[in-house]
């Protein structure tokens, strides 16, 4: 027996269909819709539905997708073209413009010779001064403060000046176990505290009136040094001295005083002068295996 065939019905002829997103270029804009050219398609016209803050403009590649009752909508963008500004120009003939460089969107202005004075590069945040000739920053009725995140760094081609009527002072900023630094002038002198003092120099040269050095310990290391002093006094508590060999040349007079002295030579003591004097107050003794006076 043939079973009797099942006519088609309105739910069967339903065909599940996906939006096909095509490329288009934007022709005009008017109103929240814009009018595209799709490849190989005449002119269409489609509602936006991209959020703020895209603009659409005249020029830009979008994605259109259509939707029901033949409806289409730009719901993405592929390629958004800035649009062209006019530069600005002053009556002196300043001017300034913006325009495309290599790191992206850059603020120019030019003086009326066209000469570059400042630019801005807005994606690298990065702001140039140029100068032709000389550049001065003045702040008569207040202060100038240089802040930045990173390194502050000066250069100079020939000299590099800090003057002050009254004081300079370069100092770092102390943090947790980390003490400050600090170096200050003034008409009184220079003052320069810091945790450690390292200097290095092929050649130095001081001249100085007077000097005084207090220290809790000194450790020199040199190859030679020589010292030429009117007067050299020494107040210790204890001089050590350690050499291969002590040469001591006294023009005049030499002369120890001391509550005891001793003298110790290991092999030869030897003892010269035109005259030798002897004296003691109370004994004077010699004593030795062999004595010889001649």
């Amino acid at each position: 027996m043939q079973k009797p065939q099942h006519s088609p019905s309105q739910e069967d002829s339903l065909e599940v269909t996906t939006p096909t997103l095509r490329p288009a270029t934007v022709k005009a804009v008017s109103h929240g819709r814009v009018t595209l050219e799709v490849e190989g398609q005449a002119p269409v016209s489609a509602l936006m539905a991209v959020p703020a803050p895209y603009t659409p403009r005249v020029g830009d590649s979008v994605l259109v997708a259509p939707g029901p009752g033949g409806e289409r909508y730009v719901v993405g963008v592929l390629v958004a073209l800035r649009e062209a500004t006019p530069p600005l120009v002053l009556r002196d003939g300043t001017s300034a413009e913006v325009s495309e460089g290599p790191e992206g969107e850059v603020l120019s202005v030019r003086d009326a010779t066209g000469r570059l004075v400042f630019e801005h590069h807005a994606a690298a945040h990065r702001s140039v001064v140029h100068a032709a000739g000389n550049l001065e920053l003045r702040a008569d009725e207040g202060g100038i403060l240089l802040s930045a995140r990173d390194a502050v760094r000066v250069h100079s081609a020939r000299e590099v000046r800090l003057e002050s009527d009254h004081a300079v002072r370069l100092g770092t900023t102390p943090g947790g176990d980390r003490p400050a630094s600090t170096l200050a002038m003034d008409a009184r002198g220079t003052r320069l505290d810091t945790p450690r003092l390292d200097a290095r120099a092929d050649t130095a040269r001081a001249e100085l009136d007077e000097v005084s050095l207090t220290a809790r310990a000194l450790s020199t290391t040199v190859q030679k040094a020589h010292h030429a002093v009117d007067v050299l006094e020494v107040q210790a508590g204890r001089i050590l001295e350690r050499a291969e060999n002590v040469y001591r040349d006294v023009k005049e007079l030499a002369q120890t005083r001391a509550g005891r002295v001793r003298l110790f030579a290991e092999t030869t003591f030897h003892l010269f002068g035109r005259r030798t004097l002897f004296k003691a107050k109370e004994d004077l003794k010699l004593k030795a295996d062999k004595i010889h006076l001649a």
